[in-house]
């Protein structure tokens, strides 16, 4: 009789154990705390680039700049968070909205390239509203990250 009372103890501890775990809050703190820590940084790196476009004398100085700095940090954190396996549909939601932030980033600079090549003035300003554009996407990405944290009571790193 012990041994069936343990038994039946053990199962439903077991069992409320389970019942208290949540997946979307797991995953959400393992990509935001292991995958995004990397893309955060690459962003940093990306606005710390533009700053010093002010002070720069020529636009090889800036075409330098997006080539071996801009392009390549928005290149590895799209890599980075495409490679994250994600089960839960919150967080593949958050995830797509960081990629299109990152994919728009790289598509405006990537026009401004062009346009400092060319010398187009009209193609940088449409270049410039993808950059406009992306922003914008950033700030929905966060303002989602925010919320599903808060609601799911995450510490970020």
């Amino acid at each position: 009789m012990k041994k069936i009372l343990t038994l039946v103890l053990t199962l439903v501890m077991g069992l409320t154990l389970l019942t208290g775990c949540d997946p979307v809050a797991d995953e959400l703190e393992t990509f935001v705390n292991d995958n995004m820590g990397t893309v955060a940084a690459n962003t940093q790196a990306m606005k710390d680039e533009v700053a010093k476009w002010e002070t720069y004398e020529t636009e090889a100085e800036m075409i330098a700049g997006i080539k071996d700095i801009i392009i390549p940090k928005v290149t590895a954190s799209i890599e980075l968070i495409d490679k994250a396996e994600l089960k839960t549909d919150e967080v593949k939601t958050l995830r797509d909205k960081c990629k299109k932030a990152l994919e728009t980033y790289k598509a405006g600079f990537e026009d401004i390239l062009s346009a400092l090549e060319s010398g187009d003035a009209d193609a940088a300003t449409a270049a410039m509203q993808k950059i406009s554009d992306a922003n914008t996407y950033l700030e929905e990405y966060n303002a989602e990250l925010e919320k599903l944290a808060e609601e799911k009571e995450i510490d970020r790193k």
